[in-house]
């Protein structure tokens, strides 16, 4: 199962960090952005779209951690976008229409990283 998340705090602001993580993250990225050329050495600039409609929903920064070298030590993919309500709502709303995709619980992404020894204590 995949996980997404606000992870920035809630809008409005100037940014908004969304992070998404699992299995698929790097594929529904793909999906979202359009674009399989994606790399993770360097922040990819990219316009995000709805996968049901092609519309536009924002344009802005993804950065993608492939497995094992992430926080969960599954992948994840982070989308930095502009942090109106708006935005933020049909994002979160686009990535909950996706396969295998769900909004995490509270401290999910740390109970994975847990989960996959990436947290030592």
């Amino acid at each position: 199962m995949n996980i997404y998340a606000l992870s920035s705090g809630r809008g409005p602001s100037g940014i908004a960090i969304i992070r998404l993580s699992g299995k698929n993250a790097i594929k529904i990225a793909e999906n979202i952005s359009k674009q399989k050329d994606l790399t993770t050495k360097k922040i990819n600039l990219s316009k995000f779209y709805n996968p049901a409609d092609n519309n536009l929903i924002d344009e802005g920064l993804l950065l993608l951690f492939p497995c094992p070298n992430s926080f969960t030590g599954d992948d994840v993919a982070e989308f930095h976008v502009h942090g109106s309500n708006a935005v933020i709502a049909l994002f979160l709303r686009v990535l909950s229409e996706q396969p295998n995709c769900r909004l995490a619980e509270p401290g999910e992404f740390t109970k994975i990283a847990f989960q996959n020894n990436k947290l030592i204590f």
